[in-house]
């Protein structure tokens, strides 16, 4: 099962060290998303992270960077993907649905989160979706889940069939834990 780390939507102190430390511990892909943000300071956390580890990394904003920093993942927010004409053809795509009818949607990419599964940890009162028993519907998008996953609900999505599952909340809700609750999830995956 695929894990794939989404950042911490606001910034804070030492980010960039604990983004390389969880590549050290084998991390495959993160996902770089700040609101709200300039591009100084985005800029500033990419100078941060290991230049080794730049593939490896989707920008969810501010694609344009890509080029400059060797980065070849990048993130359509739905919002976006429906107002973008095309999409480049030389990079591994990634975008975000809601429902199931989307689906036909999406399939010039290479994956997409579906959110929110569970209650978000991140975002309160941002209720899950999905019902026991729920298996997911065959697609030829890969299908990441997202929202509300920790070490104790883990095992529940990859019984659901998601080829992937994406962190967030559990991971940046308390950074001094980041590492140690990777880890947990890591070894159900």
């Amino acid at each position: 099962m695929e894990l794939i780390v989404i950042s911490n939507s606001s910034y804070f102190k030492n980010e960039g060290n604990l983004i390389n430390n969880l590549f050290i511990n084998g991390l495959k892909t993160i996902h770089l998303r700040k609101e709200n943000t300039d591009k100084s300071k985005f800029v500033e956390l990419l100078n941060e992270i290991d230049p080794a580890f730049y593939p490896h990394i989707a920008l969810h904003q501010f694609h344009e960077l890509a080029p400059d920093f060797g980065i070849n993942r990048l993130h359509y927010p739905e919002k976006l993907r429906r107002e973008s004409p095309s999409f480049p053809s030389d990079s591994i795509l990634s975008t975000s649905i809601h429902d199931w009818d989307t689906l036909s949607e999406i399939i010039q990419f290479d994956y997409a989160f579906f959110s929110p599964l569970f209650d978000s940890l991140s975002k309160p009162g941002y209720e899950g979706v999905i019902r026991e028993g729920f298996k997911l519907p065959e697609t030829s998008v890969k299908i990441v889940a997202l929202g509300g996953i920790n070490h104790d609900n883990a095992q529940r999505v990859i019984d659901m069939g998601f080829n992937g599952m994406a962190l967030m909340g559990t991971l940046w809700n308390d950074p001094r834990h980041t590492i140690n609750n990777f880890k947990k999830i890591q070894e159900i995956c």
